[in-house]
């Protein structure tokens, strides 16, 4: 493993010796003062001299008088006062020798005949654990992969339906690790050694999941064999070349290398293609998906559509305005939006997502649409004067209402999907937020009939306290997570769905960095020291 560490820091800063109880003659190079040393203070304890240096043999701490006691644990924290060890591992080594966290200074002391103690600090990219809660049979225990989730984990994707639910995770070494209920993905074994090397990407659909690697083109399947877990019929093509993979719920799409679609899974949802099969033999250059249907856009600017005709799978009110000149496709829960040459936005599918949008924002959505960023049931326009179009279900960010709209008139460089809500971010550094979540997080409640809001909002839970310093939410029908800026998860909801958290509160405390979710569990990456 190649590392790579910064420049020693010139200053020598000491250590506060009122804290320590010794000399001031503990030195850290390049050490922040205003945090608090952790190494314990013991007069009457045996004094080591100690001194860490990097790989490049530059001095990173020294000290003449350290208790005995001290563990290697401890001396990690203090090095993490140095602004270029903060963050990720750390790893003290004696020699070729890693000493472990629990190891006292004297323990080392015994091994090691010269004087100070000479140990080296590495420090490795960051790692990451999973944490899982919620129902268990469905993804909230993960107790069965759990060393296998210990470290290692690059990101988690899941499947669910109002039946049952698993997650999968991808590791660092391109493995893939499942668990939850066995049909609906959690049960890998069929294709593990498929899944042991080399996978790059995982999508999941409602019962199924499709592995890609991408060195060599493979997709691999695996779940309810009806709901796309099954891709026999087209295997040997998914065997090489595939570029990309979509899922529409129950069905798959992949776009090869060549330029051709192959789809598998319920027919009603784009598991065939249909009317547009033969169209979508060449010259593809990107596919789309909702939860029912899919979109293809080709090299010559026309979009093909199949699936359900209701969410999407029908553009027939649009065909005219997407036969060509289009650029870019999204899509969210049961919608699609194409954007053309010109900077205009066409939409179809369901109109509570975004299908259609209203008049009053027509003129806005016909021209200047610098991008478009797809939410879970809405859709958010940036105009090139820096303003914000939005359009779908109001309560999930498709109407910014009050001083939120008004704040969206100009100004606006990025804009930001967060599943259930929007953030903006303008040229001054302000951040607006508007949407479901957002609003459920400060205890008021949009659509009295979301039942995700309402189980959020419970009076019997208000979850006020939690809205200031929110990073981001991960919400599932019946419960929501939020990640706090400190690191720490707080949760709200029924439960049994993600509510309680409590079987896992140590956990969350601190270093999580990313939250998902199915319809019965959440997972979250945390960050090891």
């Amino acid at each position: 493993m190649e590392l790579s560490l910064p420049p020693a820091a010139s200053a020598v800063a000491p250590l506060h010796s009122t804290v320590f109880g010794i000399a001031p003659s503990c030195r850290a190079h390049g050490r922040d003062r205003s945090r608090s040393p952790p190494i314990p203070s013991s007069s009457s304890a045996r004094k080591l001299a100690l001194e860490v240096c990097g790989v490049q043999g530059e001095v990173v701490f020294s000290c003449e008088s350290l208790p005995w006691e001290t563990c290697i644990k401890d001396i990690k924290s203090e090095i993490r006062q140095i602004q270029r060890y903060a963050s990720g591992r750390l790893r003290l080594c004696l020699g070729t020798e890693t000493l472990d966290d629990s190891e006292r200074l004297a323990d080392v002391g015994r091994r090691c005949a010269a004087t100070p103690i000479c140990l080296c600090v590495v420090r490795l990219p960051t790692t990451h654990s999973v944490v899982t809660w919620g129902y268990g049979p469905n993804g909230g225990d993960s107790s069965s992969v759990a060393s296998q989730l210990a470290e290692g984990a690059v990101r988690v994707f899941g499947t669910s339906d109002t039946f049952g639910g698993a997650f999968a995770v991808l590791r660092e070494d391109g493995s893939v690790v499942t668990w939850g209920k066995p049909a609906w993905g959690g049960n890998s074994s069929a294709v593990s050694e498929q899944l042991s090397s080399g996978v790059s990407y995982v999508v999941g659909g409602e019962a199924a999941f499709a592995a890609l690697k991408r060195s060599t083109g493979e997709c691999v399947t695996w779940g309810h064999p009806d709901r796309g877990g099954d891709s026999s019929a087209v295997s040997a093509q998914l065997a090489a070349g595939v570029r990309t993979v979509c899922c529409s719920g129950t069905a798959f799409a992949a776009l090869k290398n060549s330029g051709s679609v192959l789809t598998w899974g319920e027919a009603e949802r784009g598991g065939v293609m249909g009317d547009v099969a033969k169209e979508l033999g060449e010259g593809v250059m990107a596919i789309q998906s909702t939860s029912y249907a899919f979109a293809a856009l080709k090299f010559s600017g026309e979009v093909l559509v199949w699936g359900d005709p209701a969410n999407g799978g029908d553009a027939s009110s649009v065909s005219g305005m997407i036969a060509e000149g289009v650029v870019e496709l999204f899509s969210n829960h049961a919608a699609f939006v194409a954007l053309s040459k010109a900077g205009a936005v066409v939409a179809w599918g369901s109109p509570e997502c975004g299908g259609s949008y209203p008049a009053s924002v027509a003129m806005q959505l016909s021209a200047d649409i610098k991008s478009v960023c797809p939410g879970r049931h809405a859709f958010a326009a940036l105009r090139k004067d820096g303003s914000v179009v939005a359009w779908g279900a109001p309560s999930c960010g498709g109407r910014p209402a009050g001083v939120t709209e008004q704040q969206l008139t100009s100004g606006v460089v990025s804009i930001f999907s967060h599943g259930y809500s929007f953030s903006a971010l303008k040229q001054d550094g302000e951040v607006v937020m508007w949407g479901g979540s957002v609003d459920a997080m400060r205890g008021s409640v949009q659509d009295e009939d979301d039942e995700a809001l309402q189980a959020v909002c419970a009076e019997d839970d208000e979850p006020r306290d939690i809205a200031a310093g929110v990073r981001a939410t991960c919400c599932n029908t019946f419960a929501v997570a939020a990640l706090l800026d400190d690191g720490s998860v707080v949760t709200r909801g029924r439960p049994n769905r993600g509510g309680d958290s409590s079987c896992v509160a140590e956990q969350l405390t601190s270093g999580i960095e990313a939250l998902y979710c199915n319809s019965w569990a959440f997972a979250a990456l945390r960050a090891l020291d």
